[in-house]
Protein backbone atom coordinates (compact mmCIF):
# COMPACT_ATOMS: atom_id res chain seq x y z
CA UNK A 1 0.00 0.00 0.00
CA UNK A 2 1.16 3.52 -0.74
CA UNK A 3 1.99 5.81 2.21
CA UNK A 4 -0.81 8.22 1.32
CA UNK A 5 -3.46 5.51 1.22
CA UNK A 6 -2.17 4.04 4.54
CA UNK A 7 -2.58 7.44 6.15
CA UNK A 8 -6.08 7.77 4.74
CA UNK A 9 -7.05 4.33 6.04
CA UNK A 10 -5.76 5.24 9.54
CA UNK A 11 -7.62 8.57 9.52
CA UNK A 12 -10.75 6.89 8.25
CA UNK A 13 -10.64 4.19 10.92
CA UNK A 14 -10.04 6.79 13.61
CA UNK A 15 -12.93 8.87 12.29
CA UNK A 16 -15.20 5.86 12.29
CA UNK A 17 -14.28 5.08 15.89
CA UNK A 18 -15.10 8.65 16.90
CA UNK A 19 -18.29 8.53 14.84
CA UNK A 20 -19.33 5.42 16.69
CA UNK A 21 -19.09 7.41 19.93
CA UNK A 22 -21.67 9.89 18.49
CA UNK A 23 -19.58 13.05 18.12
CA UNK A 24 -20.74 15.67 15.53
CA UNK A 25 -17.09 16.45 14.74
CA UNK A 26 -16.63 12.84 13.76
CA UNK A 27 -19.48 13.02 11.27
CA UNK A 28 -18.00 16.01 9.43
CA UNK A 29 -14.48 14.65 9.49
CA UNK A 30 -15.66 11.29 8.14
CA UNK A 31 -17.23 13.14 5.22
CA UNK A 32 -13.96 14.99 4.78
CA UNK A 33 -12.09 11.69 4.74
CA UNK A 34 -14.39 10.38 2.00
CA UNK A 35 -13.84 13.57 0.02
CA UNK A 36 -10.09 13.27 0.51
CA UNK A 37 -10.19 9.67 -0.68
CA UNK A 38 -12.13 10.73 -3.79
CA UNK A 39 -9.63 13.48 -4.50
CA UNK A 40 -6.74 11.04 -4.07
CA UNK A 41 -8.39 8.64 -6.54
CA UNK A 42 -8.87 11.49 -9.02
CA UNK A 43 -5.23 12.52 -8.66
CA UNK A 44 -4.08 8.94 -9.18
CA UNK A 45 -6.32 8.65 -12.24
CA UNK A 46 -5.08 11.93 -13.73
CA UNK A 47 -1.47 10.91 -12.96
CA UNK A 48 -1.98 7.63 -14.83
CA UNK A 49 -3.60 9.51 -17.72
CA UNK A 50 -0.68 11.93 -17.75
CA UNK A 51 1.79 9.06 -17.81
CA UNK A 52 -0.14 7.41 -20.66
CA UNK A 53 -0.19 10.70 -22.59
CA UNK A 54 3.54 11.18 -22.02
CA UNK A 55 4.30 7.70 -23.35
CA UNK A 56 2.12 8.23 -26.44
CA UNK A 57 3.67 11.65 -27.03
CA UNK A 58 7.20 10.23 -26.89
CA UNK A 59 6.27 7.46 -29.32
CA UNK A 60 4.73 9.94 -31.75
CA UNK A 61 7.74 12.24 -31.49
CA UNK A 62 10.05 9.34 -32.36
CA UNK A 63 7.90 8.47 -35.37
CA UNK A 64 7.68 12.05 -36.61
CA UNK A 65 11.38 12.79 -36.39
CA UNK A 66 12.61 10.00 -38.65
CA UNK A 67 13.38 12.57 -41.32
CA UNK A 68 15.90 15.37 -40.87
CA UNK A 69 14.27 18.50 -39.53
CA UNK A 70 16.42 20.92 -41.50
CA UNK A 71 17.33 21.11 -45.15
CA UNK A 72 20.88 21.06 -46.42
CA UNK A 73 22.68 24.39 -46.12
CA UNK A 74 22.88 26.40 -49.33
CA UNK A 75 26.30 26.86 -50.87
CA UNK A 76 26.13 30.53 -51.85
CA UNK A 77 29.58 30.46 -53.44
CA UNK A 78 28.48 27.95 -56.11
CA UNK A 79 27.27 29.28 -59.46
CA UNK A 80 23.68 28.79 -60.52
CA UNK A 81 22.90 25.74 -62.64
CA UNK A 82 21.29 27.87 -65.38
CA UNK A 83 22.75 31.36 -64.94
CA UNK A 84 21.09 34.31 -66.64
CA UNK A 85 23.75 36.62 -68.04
CA UNK A 86 23.77 39.99 -66.39
CA UNK A 87 22.46 42.79 -68.59
CA UNK A 88 24.74 45.79 -68.54
CA UNK A 89 23.35 47.99 -71.31
CA UNK A 90 19.85 49.32 -71.82
CA UNK A 91 19.42 47.26 -75.01
CA UNK A 92 20.41 44.08 -73.18
CA UNK A 93 17.98 44.85 -70.36
CA UNK A 94 15.15 45.45 -72.84
CA UNK A 95 15.96 42.24 -74.72
CA UNK A 96 16.04 40.23 -71.48
CA UNK A 97 12.76 41.79 -70.33
CA UNK A 98 11.08 40.94 -73.66
CA UNK A 99 12.33 37.35 -73.46
CA UNK A 100 11.09 36.97 -69.89
CA UNK A 101 7.76 38.58 -70.73
CA UNK A 102 7.29 36.23 -73.69
CA UNK A 103 8.09 33.24 -71.50
CA UNK A 104 5.64 34.36 -68.79
CA UNK A 105 2.92 34.98 -71.37
CA UNK A 106 3.46 31.54 -72.90
CA UNK A 107 3.17 29.93 -69.46
CA UNK A 108 0.12 31.92 -68.38
CA UNK A 109 -2.13 31.32 -71.38
CA UNK A 110 -4.05 28.09 -71.75
CA UNK A 111 -3.88 28.29 -75.54
CA UNK A 112 -0.91 26.85 -77.36
CA UNK A 113 1.81 29.40 -77.84
CA UNK A 114 1.90 28.67 -81.57
CA UNK A 115 -1.75 29.57 -82.26
CA UNK A 116 -2.37 31.67 -85.39
CA UNK A 117 -2.68 35.43 -85.00
CA UNK A 118 -6.02 37.11 -85.57
CA UNK A 119 -6.42 39.02 -88.83
CA UNK A 120 -8.27 42.15 -87.70
CA UNK A 121 -8.64 43.47 -91.25
CA UNK A 122 -10.77 40.54 -92.44
CA UNK A 123 -14.56 41.03 -92.51
CA UNK A 124 -16.68 39.15 -90.04
CA UNK A 125 -18.33 35.99 -91.32
CA UNK A 126 -21.77 37.26 -90.26
CA UNK A 127 -21.56 41.08 -90.31
CA UNK A 128 -24.29 43.19 -88.71
CA UNK A 129 -25.62 45.69 -91.29
CA UNK A 130 -24.74 49.27 -90.35
CA UNK A 131 -26.69 52.35 -91.21
CA UNK A 132 -24.56 54.54 -93.44
CA UNK A 133 -26.84 57.44 -94.36
CA UNK A 134 -28.67 59.88 -92.11
CA UNK A 135 -32.07 58.55 -93.23
CA UNK A 136 -31.09 54.96 -92.43
CA UNK A 137 -29.84 56.00 -88.97
CA UNK A 138 -33.11 57.84 -88.22
CA UNK A 139 -35.19 54.87 -89.40
CA UNK A 140 -33.18 52.49 -87.18
CA UNK A 141 -33.55 54.81 -84.20
CA UNK A 142 -37.35 55.11 -84.70
CA UNK A 143 -37.74 51.34 -85.08
CA UNK A 144 -35.76 50.71 -81.91
CA UNK A 145 -37.76 53.36 -80.05
CA UNK A 146 -41.05 51.72 -81.08
CA UNK A 147 -39.84 48.33 -79.84
CA UNK A 148 -38.80 49.85 -76.51
CA UNK A 149 -42.14 51.68 -76.16
CA UNK A 150 -44.06 48.43 -76.76
CA UNK A 151 -41.93 46.54 -74.23
CA UNK A 152 -42.42 49.19 -71.54
CA UNK A 153 -46.27 49.03 -71.72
Amino acid sequence: MKPLSKALVLVASASLAIAASGSSWAQTSAADVVKAEDKAKERAKSASEAAKFKAEEQAMQKESTNMPSASQPVNKAAKAADPIPKATTKAQKEARFKAEEKAWQAESTSMPSSSPKVNKNAKAADPVPKATTKAQKEAEFKAEEKVLQKESK
